[in-house]
């Protein structure tokens, strides 16, 4: 037998699903940032800051473009780290998917440049 008290609890089941859904990815979208942040400043060789200036990573490198100018999207980022542009080395090999998806939406959140 179901009483109303199981009742409001069924009812309102569906709405903490959604609550704990939404505070994992917000927690996932961070994570990636935090991840982002770190393969620019270290984990790529060599390091994004030797070149770029980035505010927001406390680089201030200056062969390449200045990124917080330049706001790219997470696109473009994610193809120049891919497959390098002009001096800039491909990093394809050198970093995980994962991490080439972190640093790209890292640039683009830091910088205000387009989400995918």
């Amino acid at each position: 037998m179901i009483r109303s008290r199981d009742i409001s609890i069924l009812s309102i089941l569906p709405l903490l699903l959604l609550i704990g859904f939404c505070a994992n990815a917000g927690a996932t979208d961070d994570d990636a940032l935090v991840l982002g942040k770190k393969v620019f400043t270290k984990l790529a060789e060599p390091q994004c800051m030797i070149c770029h200036t980035l505010k927001d990573a406390g680089a201030k490198g200056k062969l390449g473009p200045v990124l917080d100018e330049l706001k790219p999207s997470e696109k473009r980022v994610r193809i120049a780290v891919t497959g390098g542009v002009g001096v800039m080395p491909a990093f394809e090999e050198i970093l995980t998917k994962e991490q080439i998806d972190a640093v790209a939406a890292y640039v683009a959140s830091v910088t205000g440049g387009a989400a995918d």
